[in-house]
């Protein structure tokens, strides 16, 4: 078994004229229910989610990190579920807290999968969530300041957990 580090996350928004990475997304629709896209993730050489599996970033971040937090860390196995499409993510600890698989699946069909070293597949993560979460408030602050302050502290959480792991 083959344990893959190297990781890219990248998210990106769903615009008009196609994909640009979310920091460079300078507004949105004032009567937009989402903010659409695609968390682009490639593990070792293989990609795990590409550009046509796209769907509610800003309600598929919070939902990956509630399975990080509240189940991850734990060392209990979790499970994403898109909100518009029937696609998920299942992340399982092959050896708790140093090894997991990610499986991508569209609908009930596998798509693709990987072995990935924990510690280093969370803290991608939770970088790409900083900086994801950052632009969210940005770009619509009436709706996430106050609203959305627990998430900031779900970071905080994961944070201190990777803090015990070697």
């Amino acid at each position: 078994m083959s344990i893959n580090t190297e990781i890219e996350i990248k998210t990106m928004a769903l615009t008009d004229s196609g994909f640009i990475e979310l920091k460079q997304l300078d507004a949105v629709e004032e009567d937009s229910i989402d903010i659409d896209g695609v968390i682009l993730l490639k593990i070792g050489d293989k990609w795990i989610i590409e550009e046509k599996y796209w769907d509610a970033i800003d309600w598929l971040w919070p939902s990956i990190m509630n399975g990080i937090s509240e189940d991850l860390i734990h060392g209990n196995n979790t499970k994403i579920v898109f909100a518009e499409s029937p696609n998920t993510i299942n992340i399982s600890q092959i050896k708790r807290f140093s090894i997991v698989k990610v499986i991508f699946c569209q609908g009930t069909e596998r798509e693709r999968s990987a072995v990935v070293d924990y510690k280093t597949f969370v803290t991608k993560l939770i970088t790409e969530w900083e900086i994801v979460l950052t632009k969210f408030y940005q770009l619509r602050p009436n709706e996430y300041n106050g609203k959305y302050d627990y998430l900031w502290d779900q970071i905080k959480t994961v944070k201190e957990h990777l803090k015990t792991i070697k």
